[in-house]
């Protein structure tokens, strides 16, 4: 099923683009990078340990590292009048703007969401929109078009 307000939103050529950018969380979180490098590396040798095999140990790696494909691959974001959309490596999420029902403001982005209430719904129905650490958008510029094109307003819970 496609996610929320996902279904009518129109391919956009570069020209009616707002703001697209490039993320590689990989390349600006070096210690992270590592981290997740070592625990791909650690779980494959358990499995290699456990079942002794080269198929199992290769199929492990790369299992381990599709469950990080977000991480290690770039995603390409792209806001438009319409909404905005993310281009991964395995996956595709697009949200028009009437069905933004809530956005919260990170420490390097902005997360859309379908669901008004706190939840899991947020956080997994939502889309997450980084701040190009390379220019435009700042997380500045970010915040005021999704103020700006954002039509549902949803009051803050006390």
């Amino acid at each position: 099923m496609p996610p929320a307000g996902s279904r009518n939103m129109p391919r956009q050529s570069a020209e009616q683009a707002i703001y697209t950018w490039v993320d590689l969380p990989a390349q600006h979180r070096k210690v992270l990078k590592w981290t997740a490098m070592l625990i791909v590396v650690a779980f494959t040798a358990v499995i290699h340990a456990i079942f002794k095999t080269p198929w199992m140990t290769g199929a492990a790696a790369v299992v381990f590292m599709i469950a990080a494909a977000d991480f290690w691959w770039p995603s390409t974001y792209t806001l438009t009048a319409e909404g905005v959309s993310k281009k991964g490596l395995l996956d595709r999420k697009t949200m028009l703007w009437t069905a933004v029902r809530a956005a919260e403001l990170g420490d390097s982005g902005v997360r859309l969401s379908p669901a008004a209430r706190p939840g899991l719904g947020r956080a997994y129905r939502g889309l997450y929109l980084p701040a190009s650490p390379k220019g435009a958008p700042s997380l500045k510029q970010l915040v005021a078009e999704v103020e700006r094109r954002a039509t549902q307003r949803v009051k803050p819970e006390a």
